[in-house]
């Protein structure tokens, strides 16, 4: 691992989220106590057309930090290895680069 960058951003949740149904009861820990959730997950709920814009102008500009955190180019490395199934995105964010 030469270099990486992260970022998280739920402006977006209502493009991509999992429902979910729970409820709330106190446990006892340390202190004030933690309070937990018990309940289930719905439906994936997915704009495919969202995801896919906010994707490919998102992961170039993280994927370039990572890069410059690592002291080297895109011409300097083979293979990235993204976690995506779509190859669309996957092509369009390595034409971004």
């Amino acid at each position: 691992l030469l270099g990486y960058a992260g970022h998280s951003n739920g402006g977006g949740y209502q493009d991509l989220n999992l429902g979910y149904t729970g409820t709330e009861r106190k446990v006892s820990t340390p202190g004030d106590g933690t309070m937990v959730s018990e309940g289930q997950y719905g439906k994936l709920s997915m704009n495919g057309r969202e995801v896919y814009k906010f994707v490919t102008r998102e992961v170039p500009k993280v994927l370039t930090e990572a890069l410059e955190a690592a002291e080297i180019g895109v011409d300097d490395v083979d293979w990235i290895l993204l976690h995506q199934a779509n190859i669309r995105i996957m092509e369009t964010v390595a034409s971004r680069l």
